[in-house]
Order: C-alpha cells, then structure tokens, then sequence
C-alpha cells in the first residue's frame, strides 16, 4: 500500500502539470520514473530472492503506526530508493529543472543518513540490510546515469520509453 500511494502521487502529479513541462522538465520526470520502477522491481526481486527475515522483535504487522509491506528485510527499499534519488538530485539533475543553492544538497545527505539509521532504529532492519540497500541504490544510480546518457544519444530508447509509457496509460 506504501508503494501504490507514493506511486499514485507521482502519477496525479505527473499528469496534471503534463502541458505546463519543458521537453527538460519532461525527460527528467520520465528518468525518475523509470529509476523509481527499476528500484521496485530490483528490491523485490532481491526480496524473494534471498527471503531474509525481517528483525525478531519486528514480528507485527504494524511497527510504530505503519503497516509493514511484506515480511523480508533484504535489502532495505526505501534505503535504496533514498540513496539513488539523492544521487540523481545531486549528480544527474539538469540546472533547468532545479535551481537551487548547493547547501540544498547537504540536507538531502542529512536526510538520507537520518532515513538510514530509522530504518534500523524502528526494527524493521538490519545494519546489514540498509548497508546493501545503499550499495544497491549507489549501483541504481550509475546504471540510471548511464541509461539516461545513451537515451541522450539514441532517439531510438526515446521511441522504446515512449512505448513503455503507452502500456501505463
């Protein structure tokens, strides 16, 4: 439910300001939502995968006020969405798109580190579990870096995003 609700706002958002985007503005939302894609069905794949228990004392379904997803704690998802979405704010984001002050910057470290330590913290992880979480959003990020700079270059993955985009609609 987390994911359809965060996944749905992206999608209100997206198709309500379509006409007022530059083709800039476009490209980028289109790259955040292919990486955000890629994450869910990395981690979940990576979850039936390797099963791993979610900590004992985290053994209801609702931990702090918020129901627990599914029962596997490897690798941590919103550790790795965290991680890549960072570094695409910080490292891949046009200048067009965002203008903001580079201090910015700092508070998105800030508030990855802060998301990091939560997830241990409220038991729904292990140290290991965020660890491989931010590798794997680190790996994420590259790939999307470098998905992004061949789809600059070919304008056929322009068409193949385009067809993508066709099955959502």
């Amino acid at each position: 439910m987390d994911y359809a609700w965060n996944s749905l706002d992206f999608w209100c958002f997206y198709f309500n300001h379509y006409d007022n985007w530059s083709n800039t503005e476009l490209d980028f939302l289109n790259l955040l939502a292919i990486a955000l894609f890629f994450d869910l069905a990395l981690v979940g794949i990576l979850k039936i995968i390797f099963r791993r228990d979610r900590p004992k004392y985290n053994k209801g379904k609702i931990i702090l006020g918020a129901p627990i997803i599914d029962d596997f704690s490897f690798p941590s998802g919103h550790t790795s969405r965290t991680i890549m979405l960072v570094i695409i704010f910080i490292c891949i984001k046009p200048n067009e798109v965002f203008k903001y002050n580079n201090y910015l910057n700092y508070l998105f470290i800030l508030f990855s580190s802060i998301l990091l330590f939560s997830r241990v913290l409220s038991g729904r992880h292990f140290f290991s579990d965020v660890i491989a979480g931010s590798l794997l959003g680190i790996l994420e990020a590259i790939i999307i870096y470098l998905f992004q700079k061949e789809l600059q270059n070919n304008i056929k993955l322009d068409k193949l995003i385009n067809y993508f985009y066709s099955f959502l609609i």
